[in-house]
């Protein structure tokens, strides 16, 4: 079952409308409230492994994002920490965390199984 992550750290649990097809772009732009969304894959390490399990997301292997977030004027207020945890979890190479750019992930996001969204 994919997870909905809120900006404001909230978690619940969320099926796709159809099974067998997964989430439809429009469930996803009203589930994560935008316009445009942009499917993030989570890597598998130890770091992501334990973080997906704190939250109740263990096989989740795809973040979806909303593509446009970081153009937002409430970009700020929308920052997603435990969304941009996993993702820098991710995307950590030889203890260089990609973070150090100042890239983020914002709004609210789902993760989910490459089942869920095809």
């Amino acid at each position: 079952m994919a997870l909905l992550i809120t900006h404001d750290g909230k978690t619940k649990q969320v099926k796709p409308r159809s099974k067998k097809e997964g989430f439809h772009l429009p469930q996803l732009y009203k589930l994560l409230g935008c316009q445009m969304i942009k499917k993030v894959d989570i890597g598998s390490n130890k770091g992501t492994e334990r973080l997906l399990a704190d939250i109740g997301a263990e096989g989740c292997t795809q973040m979806i994002i909303d593509k446009e977030g970081k153009l937002r004027s409430d970009r700020a207020e929308r920052y997603n920490l435990i969304a941009t945890d996993i993702w820098s979890e991710t995307h950590t190479t030889n203890n260089f965390h990609l973070l150090a750019t100042g890239d983020e992930i914002t709004g609210d996001v789902l993760l989910c199984t490459p089942e869920e969204f095809q």
